[in-house]
């Protein structure tokens, strides 16, 4: 997991991916916390280990590290990705207009 500061605001993010016989998709998920639970390796036995469950805030339908897109259009992808989280957050609080 990596980390990007955003308008002053420090998110973490991971890149992730799915790829099948028919097509492959990239996309990457933004949180700012993890929280952790633990299971036994082998379902009922072996050791047991840690994993690490991000709480996903926003994310956007492709890799923000791919190198055919701009860094302006990451940029402004990622300004409408955090505007449309604080519109959420502004409606939950009852705020509606």
């Amino acid at each position: 997991m990596k980390e990007i500061a955003i308008n002053g605001e420090t998110f973490m993010y991971r890149v992730c991916w799915q790829m099948n016989e028919h097509y492959d998709y990239e996309w990457t998920e933004f949180f700012k916390e993890v929280k952790f639970t633990y299971r036994k390796k082998f379902f009922l036995f072996g050791k047991r280990i840690r994993i690490d469950k991000p709480q996903v805030l926003f994310t956007v339908a492709f890799s923000i590290e791919d190198h055919t897109i701009t860094k302006e259009e990451v940029h402004d992808k990622l300004e409408r990705a955090i505007a449309l989280l604080r519109r959420k957050e502004e409606i939950e609080r009852g705020e509606i207009i």
